[in-house]
């Protein structure tokens, strides 16, 4: 799972996100959740840690490290983006900035499932449609009120849902009623622990259909293929003139995919590596041809 913490700035998604990394600890048998810090605020994973030790010392820090990193340049977008895409651990805890702009959904193009955290209810509509385009499923819609006295929370839908009070730099939150209900909903959800295949869809810089493809929890193909169309159906893809598949696929997985989507689009290529572009694989026009390459 490449869980993406996101809402609006100022909610403490910071905070959430090492209260969950503790609870998730504190399970025995547990995964290791691995933190990855997609926002160049200075706050990387050691900081709530550093702010109990040392206030003084917290911000010296995060002031050096922001500097250092230059804010959203493209270097660290391309940085994060590849370190999301290439991550393969169980949990993986992806904390963005608290703008559903270009800049993070290029960051989060290979994430799979999101945490939304919301300050006020208008709020989260924006981000249910940044998920949305994205084609990352959305697992929990979380309140942050943070001059509350108690949380909330309950699973409607298949989507943790509920409200946190006072989420506040330096102290430990892991023991909350709603951080440690929705450590326990990651760790314990067949359907989100249970994919064998992932499918992310997005659209690239010539505005392009892609399918961002890759192997989830091992399995043999007949449930991965089972999974894979789930999730095609899950994205709803309304179609288009071109789709390209870009990621690791079995052949049976391949041609599953193929056949559910060809009637939608005219075209569809399929990305090779070596040759480092799309080879058309189907073709219902007369704009490309069988085993044209294109970009």
């Amino acid at each position: 799972m490449k869980i993406v913490l996101c809402g609006p700035p100022n909610t403490g998604k910071s905070c959430l996100r090492e209260g969950l990394k503790q609870a998730i600890r504190d399970t025995p048998n547990a995964p290791y959740p691995y933190i990855i810090t997609a926002c160049p605020d200075g706050e990387g994973a050691w900081f709530q840690e550093t702010v109990r030790r040392s206030s003084e010392d917290a911000r010296r820090l995060k002031d050096d490290y922001k500097k250092a990193l230059d804010g959203f340049s493209p270097e660290f977008i391309k940085r994060i983006a590849d370190e999301i895409k290439n991550c393969n651990l169980p949990i993986t805890l992806i904390d963005i900035g608290g703008k559903p702009d270009e800049k993070n959904k290029e960051i989060c193009r290979h994430a799979t499932h999101a945490i939304i955290l919301f300050n006020e209810i208008n709020k989260i509509y924006v981000w249910q449609q940044f998920c949305k385009e994205l084609g990352i499923k959305i697992i929990a819609e979380i309140c942050s009120d943070y001059y509350g006295l108690e949380d909330s929370g309950e699973v409607k839908d298949g989507i943790f849902k509920g409200t946190i009070h006072h989420l506040e730099r330096g102290e430990d939150v892991s023991q909350r009623y709603s951080v440690a209900a929705l450590a326990n909903f990651l760790l314990t959800n067949r359907e989100i622990n249970m994919t064998t295949y992932n499918i992310n869809i997005e659209n690239d810089k010539k505005g392009d259909t892609v399918l961002r493809l890759s192997f989830g929890k091992s399995a043999l193909n007949d449930q991965i293929v089972r999974d894979a169309i789930k999730r095609l159906d899950e994205l709803n893809i309304g179609g288009g003139n071109l789709v390209k598949l870009n990621g690791p696929a079995s052949l049976p997985v391949g041609i599953a995919i193929a056949h559910h989507i060809m009637h939608k689009f005219s075209y569809i290529g399929v990305y090779d590596p070596k040759l480092d572009k799309y080879v058309i694989v189907v073709a219902h026009g007369p704009e490309h041809k069988i085993g044209a390459l294109i970009d």
